[in-house]
């Protein structure tokens, strides 16, 4: 009997792996995006909403497929990362910006000052 079903289980666990997998996804996605919402562009944060929102109505529909559940999570991930991307590099340039004591505006009147000069290394 096990041995008739065991394609039918073998879809069911995937089933559930992928409904776990974007469980957890989901979930991780609303709590660092809420900690990060003021620091990406607005594009970045209806992106991840939208995909959020497709992998919310995707987990509520409780036949769904593996492979819409993984396409759902393969979507949200990348929107997630590209939010989370933009984040980390406004942070690097904030601390950037605080190490160096500049203000935006001072690095472009600073980037105007720049003289190019070639040398050349003189062994002694």
């Amino acid at each position: 009997d096990a041995e008739a079903h065991a394609t039918e289980d073998e879809e069911k666990r995937e089933q559930v792996d992928a409904r776990n997998q974007l469980d957890s996804l989901v979930y991780q996605a609303e709590k660092d995006s809420a900690e990060w919402e003021d620091k990406v562009s607005d594009e970045s944060k209806q992106n991840l909403t939208e995909a959020l929102d497709s992998a919310k109505t995707i987990l509520s529909a409780h036949e769904a497929d593996a492979e819409d559940l993984n396409a759902s999570r393969d979507n949200l991930m990348q929107a997630f990362s590209a939010a989370g991307q933009e984040m980390y590099q406004a942070q690097a340039q904030a601390a950037s910006d605080e190490e160096s004591g500049e203000t935006p505006e001072d690095q472009e009147e600073s980037d105007d000052d720049v003289v190019e000069a070639d040398y050349e290394i003189v062994d002694e």
